[in-house]
């Protein structure tokens, strides 16, 4: 990847006034690698990773691998872990939103396993509770907001003693 496209698009946050984000850099160095696809020096993937690094750039920072893909309905932040397993970060996937990637209403968080289906956990949801007679969960009430998704994804971490051998999870961000 051309070195001025990579500082741009993987250095900089978004400007996520809702957040209270701005535009700082990051030190790459300590970073776990960037996707590595054809996919990655083209406008439209460029904006997608754009839209979360709110998302992607604190997972980096603990040593794990991600991707943005299309699921059924909107994108999703793929990330790899060194068991094997994998988490799934993203919007409900249906019904579908009109909200922009990397800024839905809630967020879900699911680890799954590619040859054990039986795992399916879910680390994380705070989309709106639907449905007559749905509880609300105490996570909706975070909604869109991605540091409540990283410190959950931490607390797992902690509990299960680190998804990734390269990183001690200390939860501070």
């Amino acid at each position: 990847m051309n070195p001025d496209v990579q500082r741009e698009l993987f250095t900089d946050t978004p400007d996520t006034s809702r957040l209270g984000s701005h535009r700082t850099s990051v030190d790459t160095a300590s970073l776990a690698p960037l996707p590595n696809h054809r996919n990655v020096n083209t406008a439209w993937y460029q904006e997608l990773w754009r839209r979360h690094t709110h998302i992607t750039t604190p997972l980096r920072q603990r040593g794990l691998e991600g991707d943005i893909e299309f699921g059924l309905s909107a994108y999703t932040v793929h990330v790899s872990l060194p068991d094997g397993s994998y988490l799934i970060i993203g919007p409900p996937q249906e019904p579908s939103s009109y909200r922009p990637p990397g800024d839905p209403e809630g967020w879900i968080v699911t680890r799954q396993h590619l040859d054990d289906h039986a795992l399916f956990e879910v680390i994380y949801d705070s989309t709106p509770s639907t449905g007559p007679g749905a509880l609300e969960r105490p996570e909706a009430r975070n909604g869109g907001n991605a540091t409540h998704v990283v410190e959950a994804i931490d607390q797992q971490a902690r509990e299960r003693g680190s998804f990734t051998n390269r990183v001690v999870w200390s939860g501070n961000h």
